[in-house]
């Protein structure tokens, strides 16, 4: 079990890194904030449309508590 759990904390955490790795440069960065692995990812993080997803929709911030702050 202990190796299980240690498995899915690693993926996960590659997730993140690969994320964050995967995004263009020319992204725009809203310090403190990384970019959100899914749309519907927990925060602290970002979404940016333009160059996430399938590249439409809304761009937008999500807070540590869930709050979501749209960037239009």
């Amino acid at each position: 079990m202990r190796y299980v759990l240690l498995a899915i904390l690693i993926g996960i955490g590659a997730g993140f890194l690969i994320t964050a790795l995967a995004t263009p440069a020319d992204a725009p960065q809203y310090t403190p904030y990384l970019p959100c692995a899914t749309e519907d990812s927990p925060g602290p993080c970002y979404w940016d449309a333009d160059v996430q997803g399938n590249g439409e929709g809304r761009s937008f911030l999500v807070e540590k508590d869930g709050t979501v702050t749209y960037l239009d």
